[in-house]
């Protein structure tokens, strides 16, 4: 998994100051946010250890951007930070324009717009 996340990171990393769509989908739900990326990092995340949704190491997307809620009102993203927890990771798929990411409990798409 280190080297999946690594491979993404760098991946990220290499297409900072562009502007990038992230899809979620969990649990049918599906949720998109656009930022502008700034840098991507792997790190330990205790903050959210009380939803138990991260609260390990996550690979955090730093960038503005808005969540994008299908309506006119749109809401900025919060912290300027796009959280994907790193420890359920177990695929990958990266190519020239996006990256591809399954977890425990979501499946993620990253693209470049």
């Amino acid at each position: 998994m280190e080297s999946m996340l690594e491979d993404v990171t760098n991946w990220l990393n290499g297409h900072t100051n562009r502007s990038i769509l992230i899809r979620k989908v969990e649990s049918g739900n599906e949720n998109d946010v656009k930022m502008q990326l700034e840098r991507a990092a792997v790190h330990s995340d205790s903050t959210h250890a009380i939803d138990d949704y991260t609260g390990g190491e996550v690979l955090c997307l730093y960038g503005k951007g808005i969540v994008i809620n299908g309506q006119e009102d749109n809401l900025p993203l919060p912290q300027n930070a796009f959280l994907i927890p790193a420890a359920g990771i177990h695929q990958t798929g990266i190519n020239d324009h996006s990256v591809q990411l399954t977890t425990e409990r979501a499946q993620y798409s990253i693209l470049l717009v």
